[in-house]
């Protein structure tokens, strides 16, 4: 659940209105580009939720858990 979740709040941050944010016409939407790659376990407080990363220009262009 974490996954798929964390995936569509990602998307729908960075693109509220499909068409008007951030978008990639070979890949989609930021999850899109990264998804079921590089999945990790992130702890919060005292437990961990399984998380994929999601794209980051900023980063040089790679898929990241942070920021």
């Amino acid at each position: 659940m974490t996954i798929v979740e964390g995936h569509e709040y990602g998307e729908s941050i960075t693109d509220p209105e499909p068409g008007s944010g951030w978008y990639n016409f070979a890949y989609g939407e930021i999850g899109d580009i990264c998804a079921w790659t590089d999945i990790q376990n992130e702890k919060f407080r005292k437990k961990s939720y399984t998380m994929q990363p999601m794209w980051s220009n900023a980063n040089g262009g790679a898929c990241v858990q942070t920021y």
